[in-house]
């Protein structure tokens, strides 16, 4: 849903604080996350260092009153980083699911994905890169999984605005193991409303084999309760789609030696 360095200047507050809530910023922090947003951040979480996001979501397709409504539930989604360098670091995405349609009730682990995130930037440049990817393996529930190898890679950018604004966006591409070519893209405009309280708004989307468009819009805030704990709130709906979902979470860092 993003290294580590003291702010010591409080002419970098504003910029520092971003990055603590949302990681959309040019400056290294205490904990930088990849949620609650759909935003990869484009920073990595350090050698040494391994950070947990979790969380628990709920998400619908229709209306409450339509007797076949599609439900599906995350208790808990488990993002777990781990820095092999200062610029790289390796992913593992494991997901307990819920899946309830008309009289169908499905309830298992979901296909594990493992990945790895590359950082292309220098500390010091106000713009930061990096390029993201995943592996999909076939390892979840019978009627959960997908049954077939899949991948997702993006290319993650961010960089600060003006009067403490910063954004984030990804454009990538995904496949579940069919022939289609799917792209996805992202935009999180962020902003610090306290020393410990953010909030983001952010549309994102996928084209479905070039052809079917899928927007959506997302929102939530952040507080940071301490240097390496955070905790979140988000919900989003469906623009092209009768969707809607909420979420909540907490992620904690663990610094290495």
């Amino acid at each position: 849903m993003k290294q580590k360095i003291n702010v010591i200047n409080s002419k970098k507050c504003t910029i520092a604080l971003l990055v603590l809530l949302f990681g959309h910023s040019l400056l290294h922090a205490q904990i930088v996350t990849d949620r609650p947003d759909q935003t990869e951040s484009s920073l990595v979480v350090g050698k040494n260092n391994l950070q947990l996001e979790s969380g628990v979501l709920l998400s619908y397709q229709g209306f409450t009153s339509n007797p076949t409504l599609n439900i599906r539930s995350f208790k808990p989604n488990n993002l777990f980083r781990y820095g092999i360098s200062e610029n790289l670091e390796l992913r593992l995405l494991h997901q307990y699911e819920s899946f309830r349609f008309g009289e169908i009730d499905i309830k298992g682990v979901n296909d594990l994905e493992v990945g790895a995130k590359y950082n292309l930037t220098k500390d010091s440049s106000p713009t930061q890169i990096a390029l993201l990817g995943h592996l999909i393996f076939p390892s979840g529930t019978e009627g959960l999984s997908r049954e077939e190898y899949g991948f997702m890679a993006r290319i993650l950018v961010s960089h600060p605005l003006k009067n403490g604004w910063s954004i984030g966006y990804n454009i990538g591409t995904f496949s579940t193991g069919d022939e289609a070519f799917n792209l996805l893209y992202t935009l999180s405009l962020a902003k610090s409303v306290s020393e410990r309280v953010g909030f983001f708004v952010e549309p994102y989307g996928q084209w479905l084999d070039l052809d079917i468009a899928d927007l959506n819009f997302n929102t939530g805030f952040v507080y940071q309760v301490k240097d390496h704990v955070q905790v979140d709130f988000s919900f989003g709906t469906g623009i092209t789609t009768r969707s809607n979902f909420l979420s909540f979470g907490c992620s904690w860092l663990i610094q290495g030696k």
